[in-house]
């Protein structure tokens, strides 16, 4: 069987949305695509990487300004990361968010 993949380390504590994320670890599947990256429950976009490192993309946080503690989870190869790390989800900047784009209905 394969082995479990296994998070070690992200390169921020806190990062705003839209922005990578290194994700350093063991175990991950190659190519990077072949990884699912999830923030909580919402799957972010993978950038690259190897099978000890990958790089993603922040996904849009839409539950308000800031979130703490988010579970970074990888999935290879049809298993779950025997562990998940917190990440803070903050604005991209002090002040005024951008507002969301309208979504016609």
């Amino acid at each position: 069987p394969k082995p479990l993949p296994e998070l070690l380390s992200l390169d921020y504590w806190m990062v705003p949305p839209g922005a990578q994320l290194t994700i350093t670890g063991r175990n991950f599947a190659t190519p990077p695509s072949a990884n699912k990256v999830y923030f909580d429950n919402v799957q972010a976009e993978v950038a690259g990487g190897d099978a000890s490192s990958l790089v993603v993309v922040v996904p849009n946080w839409s539950w308000g300004p800031q979130q703490l503690n988010i579970p970074v989870s990888v999935v290879a190869n049809g298993l779950r990361s025997s562990n998940a790390l917190p990440v803070d989800i903050g604005p991209a900047f002090h002040g005024a968010l951008p507002p969301m784009p309208s979504i016609d209905h």
